[in-house]
């Protein structure tokens, strides 16, 4: 027997995600836009490599812009979770 889950459910899962992916691409934009001031190729290079940014961001000492940014990392990543199992 498997347990379902209304469509209002899913829709608001849905809504859910849209706004943790949104909030992890600002977070991401971000930490660029502050590690673009401290080392401006490394910021081109994470821009199209996050997990770079990320860490040469911690070395940079933004650690507010990389905690924000693994924060709506995992999220994002709880919500997709939830999505696939409540399907």
């Amino acid at each position: 027997m498997e347990a379902h889950i209304g469509a209002t459910a899913l829709e608001l899962l849905g809504v859910a995600l849209m706004l943790a992916l949104v909030a992890h691409v600002a977070a991401h934009v971000a930490l660029v836009v502050a590690l673009g001031r401290a080392s401006p190729r490394r910021a081109a290079v994470a821009f199209f490599l996050p997990p770079a940014g990320a860490l040469w961001a911690w070395e940079a000492g933004l650690r507010r812009h990389v905690l924000a940014y693994g924060a709506t990392l995992g999220a994002f990543a709880a919500l997709v979770v939830a999505t696939a199992i409540a399907r």
